[in-house]
């Protein structure tokens, strides 16, 4: 028989058996992505003896059991960051994060120009200034940054927004920056699960088989015309996905509908599963569930893992697991919150955003901000709750085409919330796009600036590019 135990050490000093009659519970969060690992410990502080910990103390925790063969398994460093207290009965909850361990990670703001780096490079620089071991899986390392401006911005919030442009994701954890591919953060071996290893489980399937078939496009380079190819066939009354993205090739546009069409068959999947305290789980690896139901069965991404310990001995671990999500997003499948208003109001609705976003940064975009009209259109488009008319791409070599595709009417001068086509006389010809706002002016990305912020009248527009816009407005 396997007897749950555990052992915290409190800045270099272990506290294992001053805290060990007094513990309530014990609970770790272990979160994918971004989203910092936690602690909670509460304690019976009968007789208000347990001294109170400073803010920033160092937490060191093992959980496992002490025999069966599975010794305490280390699970992380963590800093305090709240204690709460209360009385009847008398009660010590101590609060602690993995980010805090490099509070300046998180709040310093600092101002920096990365040219000519490595994303290896850019993350090993931060995690030097911050004191921590930066750890990069894959082929992140190598993966090229032509230019990136940090300006006023912390740390980790350049980190994630370079992460998430290369489809990674960063996280602060033990002493550590990990930077890893997205779907990839702690996986090790595979574990394996049957239903005579769990306590409970639950599943929910969501949007399984609403698709009979995916249409792609894509730009015949030959022609120089959008052509368009499907995956699946039309099968009872089932809508047809269109996939919003010009594709570059015929090849990439048939990859894409493909593993969209695959996808979309297997619908959203999260399950939660609740089971005997296992240490070695953790969030981003792999579980393989086996003899549920052939619908839940399969490989599944661990989301989050929670480890609970009770005073009284009891140890149980729950986990949620399931698709990773970016196949299936609402923003992905055109379920924008705002998609099915009607133009008038989608309008309005796009009209007011653009000017609620005025100056919002864009150097997460290409080019580090000097090509991003159409990643800072995008932007604003999801916060009015509507669906990028070229899907998630942040290049849209034709945004008329894309316009037209999707139903959109074009017209004869601007009007609020209409989307501003702008072109040079060059040859060929250099686009840029932006909102018309509720006042009638013109306002789209800043590439002197990195910032949507360049409002101009619609004369002013023509002025600069020497022929007027084309306004659209959305289906």
């Amino acid at each position: 028989m396997t007897t749950p135990a555990f052992k915290i050490v409190a800045d270099g000093d272990d506290v294992t058996r001053a805290v060990a009659d007094r513990l309530v519970s014990l609970r770790i969060t272990d979160e994918a992505g971004q989203t910092s690992d936690s602690l909670e410990i509460t304690l019976d502080d009968r007789a208000s003896r347990v001294p109170v910990p400073r803010s920033g103390a160092w937490l060191k925790v093992w959980l496992g059991y002490s025999t069966g063969g599975k010794l305490p398994v280390y699970m992380g460093s963590f800093a305090v960051d709240d204690v709460h207290l209360s009385g009847g009965p008398r009660s010590m909850t101590i609060k602690a994060t993995a980010a805090q361990t490099a509070p300046e990670l998180v709040k310093g703001q600092k101002s920096q120009s990365w040219h000519g780096k490595t994303l290896g490079e850019v993350a090993q620089e931060i995690g030097k200034r911050n004191g921590l071991q930066v750890v990069i899986k894959g082929n992140l390392a190598s993966t090229q940054i032509k230019h990136e401006d940090q300006t006023n911005e912390s740390d980790q919030a350049f980190l994630t927004r370079l992460a998430e442009k290369h489809k990674a994701t960063i996280k602060p954890a033990d002493g550590k920056l990990v930077l890893v591919p997205r779907g990839e953060g702690q996986a090790g071996a595979t574990i394996t699960l049957k239903p005579t290893d769990v306590i409970s489980w639950r599943a929910n399937l969501k949007n399984r088989g609403a698709y009979g078939k995916v249409t792609a496009r894509y730009l015949d380079r030959t022609t120089q015309k959008e052509k368009t190819i499907n995956a699946g066939a039309d099968a009872g009354g089932l809508p047809v996905f269109e996939d919003r993205q010009l594709y570059p090739s015929q090849a990439e546009a048939q990859k894409a509908a493909d593993s969209r069409l695959q996808s979309l068959r297997a619908g959203e999947v999260r399950v939660s599963i609740t089971m005997p305290g296992r240490p070695e789980l953790n969030a981003e690896g792999l579980i393989t569930l086996q003899g549920f139901r052939p619908e839940v069965d399969g490989t599944w991404n661990v989301k989050s893992v929670t480890h609970d310990l009770s005073g009284s001995g009891g140890y149980t671990s729950s986990i949620e697991c399931g698709t990773q999500g970016d196949e299936n997003d609402g923003w992905a499948t055109g379920r924008g919150a705002n998609d099915g208003l009607p133009p008038s109001r989608k309008a309005s609705a796009l009209a007011s955003a653009a000017t609620r976003a005025r100056g919002i940064n864009t150097r997460g975009g290409p080019d580090g901000g000097n090509n991003a009209c159409v990643y800072a259109v995008n932007k604003v488009l999801r916060s009015a709750g509507i669906t990028p008319p070229w899907g998630s791409s942040n290049y849209v070599p034709n945004a008329r085409a894309a316009l037209a595709a999707g139903g959109g009417t074009l017209l004869s001068g601007p009007e609020p919330g209409a989307i501003a086509i702008m072109r040079d006389n060059g040859s060929p010809p250099y686009p840029h796009i932006g909102i018309v706002q509720n006042d009638g002016s013109i306002i789209s990305n800043s590439s002197s600036r990195g910032t949507f912020s360049w409002v101009a009248s619609p004369g002013g527009y023509t002025s600069y590019y020497g022929r007027s816009p084309e306004y659209w407005r959305l289906k």
